[in-house]
């Protein structure tokens, strides 16, 4: 990953700023990095939310302003109370990506822009109301932490 992807995410994300008076107040870069090879954060008055880029996977972290960052949200599970019929959050197809499959984490970006667009303006907008709501469907995910992968066909050769 290069700056490239980070530029991508502000590029994806522009909404953001346009819409919801978000701005960003940091990025990083850094190929060492073993968790996160680049993220950009932003922040509104009372919301945090956070695009990180690892490797070829694209996560969403979103939480109260007033938080420390162990306590923000999954986008995974907001989407699990904000529209439950998105199964498939991340697009995780099981496919081994590398560096240069930059259209396949470009349409990870794209998807996470349109859903959160989509569907959590509440959240966006600093309601957070549905907190009890998201840590229960948190904590459903982490007592089954593969619920939300589906097997690969390639994982799954018959011997």
């Amino acid at each position: 990953m290069s700056y490239y992807y980070v530029n991508m995410v502000k590029q994806h994300f522009q909404f953001l700023i346009n819409e919801y008076g978000f701005s960003i107040i940091k990025e990083s870069y850094n190929p060492e990095m073993k968790a996160g090879n680049g993220s950009v954060v932003y922040q509104s008055k009372l919301v945090t939310l956070e695009i990180l880029v690892d490797k070829t996977e694209v996560q969403i972290k979103i939480g109260q302003r007033k938080l420390p960052g162990e306590k923000w949200f999954d986008f995974r599970d907001v989407m699990k109370c904000f529209a439950p019929e998105v199964e498939d959050v991340y697009l995780r197809s099981g496919a081994a990506l590398t560096f240069k499959d930059s259209f396949a984490i470009e349409a990870r970006m794209l998807n996470l822009a349109v859903l959160l667009r989509k569907y959590c303006e509440p959240l966006l907008g600093g309601d957070f109301s549905m907190k009890d709501k998201i840590r229960e469907a948190e904590e459903k995910r982490t007592q089954h932490p593969w619920s939300d992968r589906k097997p690969s066909s390639q994982n799954y050769q018959s011997r």
